[in-house]
């Protein structure tokens, strides 16, 4: 019976489809609505703008110049692939967004997202490392 009925079926289903203008469906949506929705995008953009006109955000790349001429990348500036971490503490800090030595330092290892205790552990070995420059 199916397979009697279905290639009659599509075929006047494709003719229905052929015989209905197409058009384009439209919701209006309510001012307050529209205007809620702006609010939030502008809030948002000033919060990112705010954050980069924070001393030092734009340059995050500062030199460390040395004596004998010599300029290295300023250590706690450096990203913390330089940092030599277990796959699973390096993926921990960049679910976390944190991309410089400067923000582990920073950061409170107990508010980490899906850290578990041997990442944490090792996260701290490495911040006393850095702290007692024994790191690079």
């Amino acid at each position: 019976m199916y397979l009697k009925l279905m290639p009659q079926f599509e075929k006047e289903f494709k003719e229905i489809l052929n015989s209905t203008p197409s058009e384009e469906v439209t919701i209006e949506r309510p001012k307050d609505e529209l205007l809620d929705e702006i609010l939030y995008s502008v809030r948002g953009i000033d919060k990112r703008l705010r954050k980069i006109e924070e001393p030092g955000y734009l340059n995050p790349y500062r030199i460390q110049f040395m004596g004998g001429g010599g300029a290295r990348l300023a250590s706690h500036l450096r990203p913390i692939e330089d940092l030599n971490l277990s796959v699973r503490a390096f993926n921990v800090l960049k679910i976390n967004r944190i991309n410089t030595i400067e923000e582990l330092m920073l950061t409170d290892l107990e508010l980490l997202e899906n850290c578990g205790t041997k990442s944490k552990e090792e996260l701290k070995i490495m911040i006393e490392k850095i702290r007692n420059n024994d790191w690079s």
